[in-house]
């Protein structure tokens, strides 16, 4: 594999930022390191500490990204932060979803909301056809622009 294959699985997620990691157990804060061939925890423990877990089918890590296990060693971070930081410094991606990708982005959502308050408006408003007088008046009641 070349380096820049190499570069491209050296990967990690912040799983507790994650916009899924509310649906996980109940679980410490971590991030998990990827390098396609294997994969480890890093996990911040209520004993105010910073935990790396290598299950034994990810062994290799130790020989194939020598690099993390010499920084953590010699920055000895505190911090998932620290961590992120670290493991940025090497040259890892950050693959975090933190935006769930079937929830609507908050413009989408604003426009939505304006637009029912704005059909609440005319049914109150109104119990007959809705003129275009009608809708100026609702919109400006409403603080609603024309172009919204």
């Amino acid at each position: 594999m070349g380096q820049q294959e190499k570069d491209a699985t050296r990967t990690f997620v912040v799983t507790h930022e994650a916009w899924w990691s509310e649906h996980l157990v109940q679980r410490n804060p971590e991030i998990m390191v990827n390098g396609g061939a294997w994969e480890f925890g890093i996990r911040y423990h209520s004993i105010r500490a910073i935990r790396a877990e290598v299950f034994d089918d990810a062994f290799s890590a130790f020989t194939e990204a020598p690099e993390v296990f010499a920084a953590l060693a010699e920055q000895r971070p505190t911090t998932l932060d620290e961590v992120g930081d670290i493991l940025l410094g090497l040259g890892y991606q950050d693959t975090t979803d933190r935006v769930n990708p079937r929830q609507p982005s908050p413009e989408v959502e604003r426009k939505v909301e304006e637009e029912q308050r704005l059909r609440d408006l005319i049914r109150e408003a109104t119990a007959g056809p809705v003129t275009a007088e009608d809708r100026a008046r609702i919109r400006d009641a409403a603080g609603i622009g024309e172009d919204q």
